[in-house]
C-alpha cells in the first residue's frame, strides 16, 4: 500500500548502529511519497570523508560538531524522515535539536541482531574502540538516554524486500 503525503515535522530516527535507521527511512519514505535525507551520507557529501576518517581525524568532540551541523542543515530542508548517526543522540546539543525540530522515534532490537547487520566494523569507529568486550555496557546505556528523548520507540525486524 503506497501513502502520499506530506509530513508536518521532521521524524527523526535513532537508535543503535546497524539497527536499521536509513532502510527504514527510505522505505518509509518510498511508501509515504515524502522526503528522505540519511545525515551520515549528507555529512560525508558535505566534508570528502566518512563519519569514521572525520572520527580518526579530528577526535569524537569534532564529529559531534559537524555532526549537529549537518542535522540543522538537515532538519532546514522541510519536514523529511531524517535517519541520524548513532552519535547524535550522545551531544546535548543534537538531542535538543531533536525535541525542538520534530518528532524523535528509537529503533531498538537487541546488540547482538544490530552488529550481525553490520558488514565492515571499521566503518563504525566507536564499535571498533570499544568492541565486544564493554559494548553491553555501552549499549544498555546508550537505550536508556535514547529512551527518555524519543516520543515513540519501535522494534525493528528487517525482512528483504
Amino acid at each position: 500500500m503506497t501513502f502520499v503525503g506530506t509530513l508536518k515535522k521532521n521524524v527523526f530516527l535513532v537508535g543503535f548502529m546497524g539497527v536499521g535507521k536509513t532502510t527504514v527511512a527510505r522505505r518509509m519514505a518510498r511508501d509515504m511519497g515524502v522526503a528522505c535525507v540519511d545525515v551520515d551520507a549528507f555529512l560525508e557529501r558535505k566534508h570528502g570523508r566518512s563519519a569514521a576518517e572525520l572520527f580518526g581525524e579530528l577526535g569524537e568532540d569534532a564529529l559531534r560538531e559537524l555532526e549537529y551541523e549537518a542535522l540543522v542543515e538537515c532538519a532546514n530542508m522541510g519536514p523529511s524522515l531524517i535517519s541520524c548517526g548513532e552519535g547524535i543522540v550522545a551531544y546535548d546539543k543534537s538531542r535538543e535539536l531533536l525535541k525542538r525540530r520534530g518528532f524523535a522515534v528509537m529503533l531498538e532490537s537487541s546488540e547482538a541482531t544490530s552488529l550481525g547487520r553490520i558488514h565492515n566494523l571499521s566503518t563504525r569507529p566507536l564499535a571498533t574502540l570499544r568492541a565486544f568486550g564493554s559494548s553491553a555496557s555501552l549499549f544498555t546505556r546508550k537505550l536508556r538516554v535514547r529512551r527518555l528523548m524519543c516520543r515513540a520507540v519501535l522494534r525493528a525486524r528487517l525482512r528483504a524486500l
